[in-house]
């Protein structure tokens, strides 16, 4: 699904990313691992072309399923709102069916949701559209044990349904049970990959 070869990015002259080589393959599970500044924000910039870099990333998809690490700012406008304005193909029962599942309430203001919520919101938004594509910041940040565990369910549906994942996160211990690969980073290199 994507294929990396020879990526570069520096800022002011300091390289922060170089990745030789580097494949995601579909119906799998990636974990992005590496302390704050390793670069893994960089590489998820790159692959969602929000940055410029040298290098090659050949991607697979029309469009990729993202949830950032901060939401948005928002005021206002309903939850439904919200979703439906990024929903691409129309279906709004999906929308209804995934708030359904994570017991959301379509009909509060994003003003008015508690931090859960907010990430809920964010979780729909990055799936909802049916993406080959996937890739989550810290998903589990603000989620509730119940929830996490609805997370990491939808997780082994959306590998079965051959989509390519990757999550970035301090703690891949999380998905051990689910994870397929685990890249690490440090200063901006891939120093293992299991």
């Amino acid at each position: 699904m994507i294929k990396i070869n020879n990526l570069e990015k520096a800022y002011k002259n300091k390289t922060v990313l170089r990745i030789d080589e580097l494949s995601f393959e579909s119906g799998c599970l990636y974990l992005l691992c590496g302390a704050n500044g390793a670069g893994k924000s960089t590489l998820v910039k790159s692959i969602l072309k929000i940055i410029d870099y040298y290098g090659d990333i050949k991607i697979d998809s029309k469009i990729i399923g993202y949830l950032p690490e901060r939401f948005p700012e928002i005021s206002y406008i309903s939850t439904f709102t919200f979703l439906k304005c990024l929903k691409i193909d129309g279906n709004y029962q999906r929308i209804e069916e995934l708030a359904t599942y994570f017991d959301l309430d379509l009909k509060k203001s994003i003003s008015s949701l508690s931090k859960g919520n907010l990430q809920k919101v964010m979780i729909i938004q990055a799936i909802m559209n049916y993406a080959n594509i996937m890739i989550f910041d810290e998903p589990l940040n603000g989620l509730d044990i119940s929830n996490q565990k609805k997370f990491i369910d939808l997780l082994k549906t959306l590998k079965d349904e051959n989509r390519c994942i990757i999550i970035t996160t301090h703690y891949p211990s999380y998905y051990s049970s689910i994870g397929d690969k685990t890249i690490y980073l440090e200063q901006g290199n891939i120093y293992e990959a299991n």
